[in-house]
């Protein structure tokens, strides 16, 4: 009839005096403690569940006691009892090497885990030593390609990065990457696209350009076999492997990928597009960067065109920088007239978009002021006067 709290003082008379006249391990006792267990449950109060349940578990062995143990971590999985849960899977284990023949799946679930109990508890060393035990368990009975391996991967590479052990959890999570590939349009995807870049970054961090550089690589290379490629993801890969060269003063490999990305940019968005435009812009830093002025000033001046044609004569952010930049670029190649008309036009256009006298007006004076002449150059064009002279 459902009257719970009728039932159970009646069921605990009745346990008391079965204990008394039967045992406690006389079967009825058990009956009535699994009983008394799943009322208490019902009733949502886990303590007194537990209680009954740890009884039970204390006359049981074999399957009949996996179970009870089961239904234990039921209960501290949903009150989040890291420390009892651990207990727990630590006694499943130890009762599959008991039980013969070893149930193969439960072992691996039990340890899996317990592992993942293991992380939150802190204690991430043996938490790693677990999930590799497991690992190797579920690929020799799974096969490495199948999904519940591959979860196990990704969850053992979040261990080791962790406790900063990159340049081991390098391949693991190249090896979920190429896994996600089935799906490129996938949540799935992101994500793990997403942790191969966090975890290059780190090991950036680290000064590990090598194994960083190799994981862009691979996910690139990847990416590119695909019958339909994920442009936008392999522009991404490709502006990372361009940061990382020119971090490592490599500048031609750096050009080369920023400039491979800027057409598949064009293909994607179209060549007046704004992301094609930001893109220009950052590869004209990265020609100043080598010194070649003039390529640098070319892409500098066909960004502003493209802006303008974008925007018309509006005052605009983009347009504002485009000719911040190249007023700097000209006060470098000691052209200071234009430098002052790119200047002028510049704070004329932020006047509009900021406002009189805002702090921006002044930032653009002093970052145009700060950048220093070339001397190569202005000794070149006094040495010219020179000769004229």
């Amino acid at each position: 009839q459902e009257r719970y709290q009728e039932a159970l003082p009646l069921y605990l008379r009745a346990l008391e005096i079965s204990k008394k006249s039967l045992g406690p391990d006389h079967p009825q006792c058990l009956s009535l403690l699994h009983r008394l267990a799943e009322i208490n449950e019902t009733l949502d109060e886990p303590v007194e569940a537990t209680r009954f349940y740890q009884e039970i578990a204390d006359h049981q062995e074999g399957e009949e006691l996996t179970e009870t143990l089961t239904k234990l971590v039921q209960i501290f999985e949903a009150t989040s009892n890291w420390k009892k849960l651990e207990e727990l899977y630590r006694r499943l284990i130890e009762q599959c090497h008991i039980n013969d023949p070893r149930d193969q799946l439960k072992y691996t679930d039990y340890m899996k885990s317990l592992a993942r109990v293991l992380r939150r508890r802190e204690n991430k060393t043996e938490a790693i030593t677990v999930y590799r035990e497991a690992l190797a368990e579920v690929e020799d009975l799974l096969g490495p390609e199948h999904s519940d391996v591959i979860i196990l991967v990704d969850e053992l590479s979040d261990a080791l990065i962790d406790e900063g052990h990159l340049k081991v959890a390098a391949p693991l999570v190249m090896r979920i990457f190429k896994r996600s590939l089935s799906d490129v349009e996938s949540d799935r995807f992101r994500r793990v696209l997403g942790k191969v870049k966090l975890l290059a970054e780190r090991l950036v961090l680290e000064g590990e350009y090598d194994v960083a550089e190799d994981m862009y690589q691979q996910a690139l290379t990847s990416m590119e076999k695909l019958k339909e490629p994920p442009g936008k993801a392999i522009i991404g890969l490709l502006r990372k492997i361009c940061m990382l060269c020119a971090e490592r003063q490599d500048y031609e490999k750096s050009e080369a990928a920023l400039k491979r990305a800027l057409r598949i940019t064009e293909l994607l968005f179209g060549e007046d597009h704004s992301e094609t435009q930001n893109m220009l812009m950052q590869l004209g830093h990265l020609i100043q960067k080598q010194g070649n002025l003039q390529e640098t000033e070319a892409i500098y001046k066909r960004v502003l065109e493209m802006r303008y044609k974008l925007l018309g004569t509006q005052a605009h952010p983009d347009i504002i920088e485009s000719l911040v930049e190249l007023a700097k670029l000209s006060r470098r190649q000691n052209n200071l007239t234009e430098a002052e008309i790119y200047e002028e036009s510049a704070i004329e256009m932020a006047n509009t978009v900021f406002g009189d006298n805002a702090a921006e007006i002044k930032e653009i004076s002093q970052s145009i002021e700060s950048v220093p002449i070339d001397m190569e150059i202005k000794l070149e064009e006094n040495a010219l006067r020179q000769s004229n002279t």
